[in-house]
């Protein structure tokens, strides 16, 4: 199996992560207004249901569009790859878009604080697609030169 498809599977598993990571404990946000002041986002007045979505949404879209330009015989691979890491950027933004606070503070009081290992494997598998990608471009820029 090529890594385009295993890039394509793992997104695939990214999303079905993500659309279990609220049952397993929610998103949630750090608060440092207190010490040791802890808010699962979907108790926040109408603005963590959003956030939850933001994360489903930017994992489907990533699945779709890994998943169609894999598909298309007609694109070249360095080419898919360059794709891919546009896709990606999406996705980064999407989650950007978050209300409550950063997708970063978010992801550290989820991981570390909240204890949600279902987003803890999100994260983790988008990190390796985000890492995959980008060790695909390059080592299509070193045959270049």
């Amino acid at each position: 199996m090529s890594t385009l498809f295993k890039i394509t599977f793992l997104s695939f598993i990214l999303l079905l992560l993500s659309l279990f990571s609220e049952s397993n404990g929610g998103l949630y946000i750090y608060s440092y207004l207190s010490e040791n002041d802890l808010y699962k986002i979907s108790d926040l007045q109408g603005s963590g249901s959003s956030d939850f979505v933001l994360v489903v949404l930017s994992s489907g879209i990533l699945f779709t569009l890994f998943l169609t330009t894999s598909i298309i015989k007609s694109i070249k691979l360095e080419t898919k790859y360059i794709l891919f890491f546009f896709y990606i950027l999406l996705s980064a933004y999407i989650l950007s878009l978050f209300e409550t606070s950063s997708f970063l503070h978010i992801s550290y009081s989820t991981i570390s604080v909240g204890k949600n290992f279902t987003f803890t494997a999100w994260f983790m598998v988008y990190i390796v697609i985000i890492i995959t990608v980008v060790y695909q471009i390059l080592r299509r820029i070193k045959r270049l030169f």
